[in-house]
């Protein structure tokens, strides 16, 4: 079924006719394109997705890779020890202009601020409960630690925790109130 004047190139289990003589040949990019569905400025990928299903992935050169990171291969940027995300939120877009390079740390710290932002005064209520039910420390140590007067070095003695543990419920970090209605703006104002 291959006609004359063609070249043929094998990618992702497809055929791909090449016109001869034509200058651009289907680029890397054009076939994922081909593969997206354009949802305002994202490309939504179609195709396959790491286990965790937030992934697109693609088979290229004998290995299964990301769509993201491809991209950036084929644009000519380094990738060693960091990773190819995307700006826009979207877990299924693969636009180029929405990708960046980016270290593991950096979006690990994105992921976790994020996750902290849509984190509800009830669950965090619910989950501080499960831990205090092992803590050295109760609601109404960590109250008198709280309204305690010296320096954290001297409240720390007294209570025999850290000096890290009494900055930490004075900031709201840690033991917050959560019968207090306040007790989410005084997280919030700490951070």
């Amino acid at each position: 079924m291959r006609e004359p004047g063609h070249h043929w190139l094998a990618c992702e289990g497809h055929l791909l006719r090449l016109h001869v003589g034509v200058e651009r040949a289907v680029t890397i990019i054009d076939m994922i394109k081909e593969r997206t569905v354009e949802v305002g400025d994202c490309w939504e990928w179609q195709g396959a997705l790491q286990a965790c299903g937030t992934t697109p992935t693609i088979r290229h050169k004998q290995r299964t890779m990301s769509v993201r990171r491809l991209i950036m291969e084929v644009q000519g940027y380094s990738l060693e020890s960091k990773v190819a995300t995307c700006t826009c939120g979207n877990h299924l877009c693969v636009n180029p202009e929405h990708v960046e390079i980016i270290t593991r740390k950096k979006l690990t710290k994105r992921v976790a601020s994020q996750i902290r932002r849509s984190v509800s005064v009830i669950r965090m209520a619910k989950i501080s409960l499960v831990a205090r039910q092992h803590a050295k420390l109760n609601e109404q140590l960590a109250e008198e630690i709280r309204q305690a007067e010296g320096t954290q070095r001297e409240i720390a003695k007294r209570f025999g925790v850290s000096q890290a543990t009494v900055s930490v419920i004075k900031r709201g970090k840690t033991w917050r109130d959560y019968n207090n209605p306040f007790a989410q703006l005084i997280g919030a104002s700490n951070k």
